[in-house]
């Protein structure tokens, strides 16, 4: 037989499973045998699907038209997920901010701001949550301010997270579920009028 797993789950609580796929574009899970995949998530019940990709294709944008076509490829991974775990909802981390060494300044990759708002509008055309890593550490130059100054005249590129960078967007990550479910809690418990003057709030 063909084994491609083992679990070891509790019967209880949240389950995580990470696959780092080093150096993927994203577009690899729709050329996986559609029944395999079904199988696997109906058997570990998933709810949740987190996608983490851009960040390895921007060195190789150029041009409007290729951001296009890279997020028209992404959109069939979503497509592919919807039909090999449709119970789960998906969620799509957004590429950070990425710098080059420009003449000793760190500068933002060409395109990136494009690329960002480009998958954030592919993914809630498709029903995909999107989380703004890019926008979440400052917007473009962000990079600047999150590494430790290097002499100009040393070549640097900031596109990789260290580990204390990773544990802090990670944590920031954490903090923005646990801020939707405490609003999901709230508008389980209030009417929708309430609600609507509760938006009209925050908006005033």
């Amino acid at each position: 037989a063909d084994v491609y797993g083992i679990l070891l789950d509790g019967g209880s609580g949240v389950t995580v499973d990470n696959v780092g796929l080093r150096g993927c574009a994203g577009f690899i899970f729709s050329s996986i045998t559609p029944a395999v995949m079904k199988e696997s998530f109906a058997a570990t019940d998933t709810r949740l699907i987190l996608m983490q990709f851009g960040g390895n294709a921007i060195p190789g944008i150029y041009s409007k038209k290729a951001i296009s076509a890279y997020t028209g490829r992404i959109v069939k991974q979503f497509d592919y997920f919807k039909k090999v775990a449709p119970k789960a909802k998906i969620l799509f981390i957004g590429p950070s901010d990425m710098g080059k060494s420009v003449d000793g300044e760190i500068v933002s990759w060409p395109l990136l701001k494009e690329m960002n708002d480009s998958l954030k509008t592919s993914c809630l055309n498709n029903g995909v949550a999107y989380w703004d890593t890019f926008n979440v550490m400052g917007g473009a130059g962000s990079m600047k301010r999150w590494v430790a100054p290097a002499p100009s005249s040393v070549p640097v590129k900031c596109n990789h997270f260290t580990n204390k960078g990773a544990e802090h967007i990670g944590n920031a990550l954490a903090r923005s579920f646990l801020l939707y479910d405490d609003f999901y809690d709230l508008r389980q418990q209030l009417s929708d009028k309430a609600v609507m003057e509760y938006m009209n709030m925050l908006s005033d």
